[in-house]
């Protein structure tokens, strides 16, 4: 645990399916200037991958520092084919650490990590939609009730999804500006205490239906959106599931001119939920608090929107699009500044919120603390690796496992054919390397490094995956 003059306030901003390479820090075409200027003041992670690809186990990692095998949940809690409802019991989470610490804890927006509502996870005030009560199993999009303008919708034999649209509501009327305003009213709050806070307020977007409001909606030209580089992927050497995938969401056939308008309102919505981010934090600083308070920016994971063939939502992938995302801290306190090149995992952000606040690391978490590296960005070790999993969703018991370096990445799963990406010289996961014998060398280290993740962490895939990796 690194010591500190004082401990900070934390407010901890999380999206929705946001992936990183959209948001303008990160070299993407989406106009994002409060997250580009957080970035601008602290440091951003390059290369964070979330521990999954499904919400659920992702928003347990944050709260537990485990990846999903860790702590039990391994698929959305809301669905009925969930494997567990709640975290494993014994499981300690930041929250309850820091409540007994003396911390006031906020909790605005979705929430996803079970039927224990979030008051029974350790947050002082909790803010959802009015529709949801305590002890509900999801914070879910509730936006899609609303009948949108110019829908786009995903087709099936037997029904249709909702894919894309515009809201025709004023933004004052909208989910997203409920939850900044209801962050903002808790900051208004919290400034008159004699306690520090830590404040989640998790959007629910950009997750799809994207449905932004006006201006947003017609931010970007669809028809001047180029396609993905990867848009066109020949996957006859990639896992099986790749193409069902498609086949179950609806979008077989989409042409790029079929994704375009769906792109632009994913972009839109991308940069409505950064406008509320700058109202957060301009209230911030409004305040007297922005000298006070550590903030982060991160996601539960990404959105495929069109990318890998036409791939939509998530699933069994483990791209990038779905599991690098934004990583970002401001910390007032460290003159860190800059970026930060070795991969990480985003559940790290749990002991990261415990040694900000000078509270002891619990044994037993799957990752470590990111303070160092926030006060010296350099620091990181050259040679790191981050790690996913995913274990089904809608596609009953699905075992996937990813090990991430900052040049190559390998995905393991037994049900199908293994992937190996040289993302140096192929940073779209375009060519499958796996039987490439050139890569023989690389594929057998991975396998080694992916081996001793998984039986270090207790992941129980581990039995059996040892014998072939």
């Amino acid at each position: 645990m690194t010591a500190r003059d004082d401990r900070p306030n934390i407010l901890m901003i999380v999206s929705d399916q946001e992936r990183a390479d959209v948001l303008g820090c990160y070299g993407g075409p989406c106009r994002t200037p409060a997250i580009d200027g957080l970035a601008a003041g602290g440091v951003r992670f390059e290369t964070c991958v979330a521990p999954s690809a499904i919400c659920s186990p992702v928003r347990a990692s944050f709260l537990t520092g485990l990846y999903p095998h860790g702590h039990g949940v391994l698929n959305n809690t809301h669905e009925p084919d969930a494997l567990r409802l709640e975290l494993a019991p014994g499981v300690v989470t930041y929250s309850e650490l820091l409540r007994d610490a003396g911390y006031r804890l906020g909790y605005v927006g979705k929430w996803h990590v079970g039927q224990r509502s979030p008051e029974l996870r350790g947050f002082h005030d909790v803010v959802m939609a009015p529709d949801v009560v305590a002890g509900a199993n999801d914070q879910a999009i509730v936006e899609h009730e609303v009948e949108l303008l110019e829908p786009v919708y995903a087709s099936y034999p037997r029904g249709r999804l909702l894919v894309a649209g515009v809201d025709p509501r004023p933004i004052e009327a909208t989910e997203t500006r409920r939850d900044s305003d209801a962050a903002i009213g808790l900051l208004r709050r919290y400034r008159e205490l004699d306690v520090p806070f830590c404040l989640r307020l998790d959007f629910e977007g950009p997750h799809h239906p994207y449905m932004p409001p006006e201006p947003y909606a017609a931010m970007y030209d669809a028809r001047a959106i180029p396609p993905w580089p990867n848009f066109d992927d020949d996957a006859s050497t990639k896992p099986a599931a790749q193409q069902r995938l498609i086949d179950q969401r609806g979008v077989v056939g989409w042409t790029w001119a079929d994704w375009q308008p769906v792109v632009a309102r994913y972009f839109g919505f991308v940069s409505f939920i950064d406008a509320e981010i700058g109202r957060v934090l301009d209230a911030l600083d409004a305040l007297q608090l922005g000298q006070t308070t550590v903030v982060i920016h991160t996601a539960d994971h990404g959105d495929m929107t069109g990318s890998h063939g036409g791939q939509f939502n998530k699933g069994p992938l483990l791209y990038d699009e779905v599991c690098r995302v934004p990583l970002i801290v401001r910390d007032p306190q460290v003159q860190g500044r800059g970026v930060c090149r070795a991969p990480v995992g985003s559940l790290a952000v749990m002991p990261t919120v415990l040694d900000l606040a000078s509270v002891p690391i619990p044994e037993g978490l799957h990752v470590s603390s990111l303070l160092p590296w926030i006060s010296d960005p350099a620091s990181a070790p050259a040679g790191r690796a981050a790690h996913a999993e995913y274990h089904g969703d809608e596609w009953g018991l699905y075992s996937m496992r990813m090990v991430r370096t900052e040049t190559h990445k390998y995905v393991y799963s037994p049900h199908g054919t293994d992937e190996l990406y040289d993302l140096e010289a192929d940073p779209h996961e375009l060519v499958n390397r796996v039987a490439d014998p050139s890569y023989a060398a690389m594929r057998q280290d991975l396998r080694s490094r992916l081996r001793d993740w998984m039986i270090a962490t207790d992941d129980p895939l581990a039995l059996w995956a040892q014998r072939l990796l």
